[in-house]
């Protein structure tokens, strides 16, 4: 890992470009979304796949290949075996709580209904919360509640902000669509951003950089998406495609106010997590540091380094020394 830092914070010194173009005008991002991705639709083997050799080299992409080759498919993991396995964790931790004098030490609590599940949540410099996640497409407990291996319309996301001032009832949320964007799954049916899995961090003026998402099948395909919440006017962005989809990606800001992106399974599906490491915005655009700074149609770029990490959603944090 430390090799991986080494390396990144490398690529961030050597990958120079004068920034010139200024702010694109701003537009709401479902008035005219960049363009959709291009991906392929090819069943995961054994040999790399050529799209994906064009990216991170042939080398990567055959240990990605292998890797691919190694997953247990959902048909090995049923949902009979995730119910049994959420419900010895939760009997284990009661047993364990059971031992904790929740007078002194606290305990958890439903406090309220939430027209959101809150997979992703922000606390916006103006006291709001966003919350973003997917809509449901399945009712029943014992089987998985969001659209991971869906296509078509119904992978699609949502969005909602609450207002902890006017209480917690229904009148203290207020949907914010998500851009309505083309997945590359074959239907290119319209619909919501699924952006749920993504990852996010904030920019320096206070908007919300999400990255990556669900293309849906292949037990979680990343998304190339990237977006921009602006707290100001409570609008979605939209922004130009990374350059690989990433499901469970990890940001961090870093100290000039640029995002760093990096992990998250690939377009390709579960097995295939991406060394690929990409920075928003790219080093031609400015970084948007006033209110009325506002990344839209912006592109992210990749770093010279690779940061091969193998789990999903690592952690990442910026220095000091930048």
């Amino acid at each position: 890992m430390l090799s991986a830092c080494v390396s990144v914070a490398a690529a961030l010194v050597s990958l120079a470009a004068p920034p010139s173009p200024a702010f694109a005008a701003a537009a709401p991002a479902h008035a005219s979304p960049p363009g959709h991705h291009h991906g392929d639709g090819h069943a995961l083997t054994a040999e790399a796949d050529p799209a994906e050799a064009a990216v991170i080299g042939e080398e990567h992409a055959r240990e990605h290949a292998q890797r691919r080759s190694a997953v247990k498919g959902p048909k090995d993991y049923p949902q009979s075996k995730r119910t049994a396995g959420l419900a010895a964790l939760a009997a284990s931790q009661q047993k364990t709580n059971a031992h904790i004098d929740a007078s002194r030490f606290g305990r958890f609590t439903e406090f309220f209904p939430s027209p959101d599940f809150g997979v992703h949540t922000a606390l916006l410099p103006t006291g709001k919360v966003l919350l973003f996640s997917f809509e449901r497409v399945e009712t029943n407990p014992t089987k998985e509640t969001g659209p991971t291996d869906r296509i078509g319309a119904t992978n699609a996301g949502r969005a909602f902000l609450w207002d902890p001032a006017k209480g917690t009832g229904a009148r203290a949320f207020k949907k914010v669509e998500p851009p309505t964007v083309l997945m590359p799954d074959g239907t290119y049916t319209p619909r919501p951003a699924p952006f749920f899995c993504a990852g996010h961090a904030f920019l320096p003026n206070g908007m919300v950089g999400v990255f990556g998402g669900n293309t849906g099948g292949k037990g979680g395909s990343g998304a190339k998406l990237s977006f921009v919440f602006d707290p100001w006017t409570e609008t979605w962005y939209r922004n130009k495609d990374m350059v690989v989809g990433r499901w469970y990606p990890s940001v961090v800001t870093g100290a000039d106010g640029r995002q760093i992106i990096m992990s998250g399974q690939s377009e390709r599906g579960t097995g295939t997590p991406t060394p690929v490491v990409e920075r928003f915005p790219a080093l031609r655009h400015p970084v948007p540091w006033r209110t009325y700074d506002i990344p839209v149609g912006l592109a992210a770029e990749r770093l010279r380094a690779d940061a091969p990490f193998r789990n999903d959603y690592p952690h990442l944090f910026s220095l000091r020394d930048g």
